[in-house]
């Protein structure tokens, strides 16, 4: 069976591969953009008994990308647009170069792209961000 940690070690090393971002595997005060951070889905964490309720599961992530703040709006929007895209540099992509997470999973896939927008983090800064769904099958 999978452990959480394993995912997010898989998760973060695929990850890596994108040009001009850091990876956080946890959440973190005040974060520095760019940089990803990974963590458990804030709805449903993990589905047991998915397969004729026998030991499958599937466990959701989120990917969230914090681009970079609104003092440099346009740059933070066109890295964006990169991540966003099917590209060789996007989100999709490399996640899904290693389906298996270094074998921490069957299979990860990148159900969709959600949450671009702008918000204000708690020490006064404007972020652009956008989220990534990440189901995983064990």
């Amino acid at each position: 069976m999978a452990s959480l940690t394993a995912i997010r070690n898989g998760l973060a090393t695929n990850l890596a591969a994108v040009p001009n971002m850091t990876v956080n595997k946890y959440v973190t005060l005040q974060p520095v953009p760019p940089v990803f951070i990974i963590r458990p889905h804030p709805d449903t964490l993990v589905d047991h008994h998915q397969a004729m309720h026998e030991g499958v599961q599937e466990w959701h992530m989120i990917v969230e990308a914090w681009a970079g703040t609104l003092n440099e709006a346009e740059q933070a929007q066109q890295l964006l647009d990169v991540l966003c895209s099917t590209g060789t540099s996007s989100v999709r992509a490399a996640i899904e170069a290693d389906p298996t997470l270094g074998g921490a999973v069957g299979s990860a896939m990148v159900v969709r792209c959600r949450s671009y927008r702008e918000f204000k983090t708690p020490e006064g800064a404007w972020i652009i961000s956008a989220t990534w769904d990440i189901d995983c099958i064990v």
